[in-house]
């Protein structure tokens, strides 16, 4: 947790942390994917001095907002954050906002494990996590911002509306280097 408080202040609205996870349902994710959850941050900082940094995440049946530091507590794994690539900072706000649309909306079990068998399309009636997160990001960077990483595989998967695991969000060249704020135990 000490490198997680040398770096919250730098997490922000857009950010993605990404999970290795040491469960069951975890280890078959990661068959398919080199990382087994996927999050976004949201940094809803305040004039009251609340600068505590949110995670909206598929849990416990539906999207749901919840700490990022009571989330890193008690994860049994690795956690690796994200940053979005500066010249998309002026899109943060977008995706906050579309990010917390979400809130509620049922988790999609069944696209979940077929994900697993062959990349299945992006459905916003129910999603999984990293299905969510690949919503977002086409719904918050315009299409013509989005179409200049067309060389990249996943940012042609993201493009095309397929949903993409929690590994390939790790690979999008939407983000920076990733910076792992957590090891396993």
């Amino acid at each position: 947790m000490k490198h997680y408080q040398s770096i919250r202040s730098q997490i922000k609205s857009g950010d993605v942390i990404t999970w290795e996870g040491k469960g069951l349902v975890s280890w078959l994710i990661r068959r398919w994917s080199k990382r087994s959850h996927a999050s976004m941050c949201l940094d809803l900082a305040d004039d009251n001095g609340d600068d505590r940094r949110y995670i909206l995440e598929a849990w416990e049946g539906e999207f749901n907002m919840r700490l990022l530091s009571k989330r890193l507590e008690r994860y049994p794994g690795k956690a690796f954050w994200h940053s979005l690539n500066p010249e998309l900072d002026p899109y943060r706000k977008t995706i906050e906002y579309n990010s917390l649309s979400l809130l509620g909306t049922k988790y999609d079990y069944e696209s979940l494990f077929a994900n697993m068998l062959g990349h299945v399309s992006a459905n916003a009636k129910k999603l999984f996590c990293s299905e969510a997160i690949c919503l977002i990001l086409r719904e918050s960077i315009p299409n013509k911002i989005l179409k200049g990483y067309r060389a990249d595989k996943y940012a042609n998967m993201l493009l095309d509306g397929i949903a993409l695991r929690p590994g390939g969000i790790a690979q999008l060249p939407l983000f920076l280097s990733e910076i792992e704020i957590m090891k396993g135990e």
